[in-house]
């Protein structure tokens, strides 16, 4: 803890008493003290500065004294739909803030980035994309970048395809496009597409969000021992009408779920959707699809419904899954790979940067090896071949995103997307899957990434 508050009185010796210091990507079980900072320990850096830190996950941040005031936050403020202020043993709000709703407030007064910054952030991705042999990537849950998609496709910027999710519960943002749904063409160069509505279910199971059936494996203090999360929506009744809006409306809808409680949410809302308004080739999402129980497999199996599984969460966080969040036995389930393969179940294979750094390739070391990042294995009956790995970063991706037509594996018709590697995948010890180099990435037949 004395790092980070090192690390952020160093910023705020450089900032004008009053602007605004961020921090991003802490991990309260990976520091010693394996606990969140609290107001107090921000506080010891300024009170004359605002100060926020967010989690690794994305769904947790801390902010100081002075954070909550601007940002309206007080004793007497009730939490937001699908989120929590949390409070130390006093009673009293210790600055953790749990869930994007929690975090709203403060977001919502954080210095937002220019549009100069946009533009660069998305000609400096597309090279980082691209670096890791990326020809499509997806863009989940943002209304405020499409247009600096369509720019920097227009100029030139843009060199692989991105497929836009839009945030499903704003409404406005939904309409805007019109009669237009996943699969589209958004721009005339065909490197934005437009996707699935976008829905979050829980948070992070790391962070102690995803929301569970049973309690988590080891509580966190102040938590009480029956904790198990919680979800994003504060009724089933509103979950399920939204999702029989969207579905109605002809939308593909992609929710984040994490804990198996969400996955349930989630099937049963979807099958719902589909009792009322039956579609046959729906592809309804379950991203990450973390904690993912064998009946909800066979569930998933039965309805058609797409599993997107965030599979390096083996390698980042499967020793503290297993000690700490859900257990040994929940733990060797995640990404049931090997499960979905036997119920012939089409899934995709994701990274969910800036989580975790971008890499197909690390999602195929992940699917074949399982190992954590201790070199115990988490699961074993759970891995599957190199060419399944492949085929869940490629052609069953392409699918998921509707786009198997134009894209995810070489055939007479489709576009030139295309990688080359330094060595063949199928080849190497499995164990160096991850290390295997990019030499070339190809995206309608030109090329915008070559090692150098």
């Amino acid at each position: 803890m004395a790092d980070m508050q090192s690390l952020l009185k160093e910023r705020a010796a450089q900032t004008k008493k009053g602007e605004w210091i961020v921090g991003y990507n802490y991990n309260d079980l990976a520091i010693k003290e394996q606990r969140h900072p609290t107001r107090a320990d921000l506080d010891a850096v300024s009170t004359e500065h605002p100060i926020f830190v967010k989690h690794v996950s994305g769904h947790l941040g801390v902010a100081n004294s002075k954070a909550l005031e601007l940002a309206g936050i007080t004793e007497e403020t009730p939490n937001p739909e699908g989120g929590k202020f949390r409070r130390g043993p006093d009673g009293k709000l210790d600055g953790v803030l749990e869930g994007p709703a929690a975090q709203a407030p403060v977001s919502a007064i954080r210095p937002k980035p220019t549009a100069a910054q946009y533009e660069e952030a998305v000609r400096r991705d597309n090279m980082i994309y691209a670096a890791a042999g990326i020809t499509t990537a997806n863009n989940g849950g943002s209304p405020t970048v499409d247009d600096f998609f369509l720019k920097a496709s227009e100029n030139g910027d843009l060199g692989i395809r991105v497929v836009i999710w839009p945030n499903g519960r704003n409404a406005k943002l939904i309409e805007s496009y019109g009669e237009k749904r996943q699969g589209a063409q958004l721009d005339k160069a065909g490197k934005v597409f437009l996707g699935p509505a976008k829905l979050f279910a829980d948070g992070s199971p790391q962070g102690y969000t995803a929301w569970f059936s049973k309690p988590y494996f080891k509580q966190l203090p102040g938590k009480p021992a029956d904790f198990r999360g919680f979800p994003v929506f504060n009724s089933q009744e509103e979950l399920f009408a939204l999702v029989q809006k969207l579905h109605d409306a002809g939308w593909q809808i992609t929710t984040h779920t994490n804990g198996d409680q969400a996955i349930q949410d989630m099937i049963d809302a979807y099958s719902a959707a589909l009792e009322k308004n039956p579609r046959k080739d729906h592809r309804h999402i379950l991203n990450h699809c973390q904690f993912c129980r064998p009946d909800q497999v066979v569930a998933i199996a039965e309805k058609g419904f797409v599993p997107s599984y965030f599979v390096t969460h083996t390698w980042f966080w499967g020793d503290i899954h297993r000690d700490m969040v859900a257990g040994p036995e929940r733990a060797a389930h995640i990404s049931p790979l090997k499960a979905a393969l036997d119920h012939k179940i089409t899934f995709a294979l994701h990274n969910d940067t800036p989580v975790t750094p971008i890499s197909p390739l690390m999602d195929v070391f992940s699917a074949v090896n399982r190992l954590t990042s201790s070199g115990k294995v988490l699961g074993p009956d759970q891995r599957i071949d190199v060419m399944e790995a492949l085929r869940g970063v490629t052609i069953n991706g392409a699918y998921m995103q509707r786009l198997e037509d134009k894209i995810g594996s070489l055939e007479k018709g489709k576009l030139a997307d295309m990688v080359i590697l330094d060595k063949d995948p199928t080849k190497v010890d499995p164990v160096k899957l991850k290390d295997i180099m990019v030499e070339e990435t190809i995206v309608g037949g030109n090329t915008v990434y070559k090692r150098a």
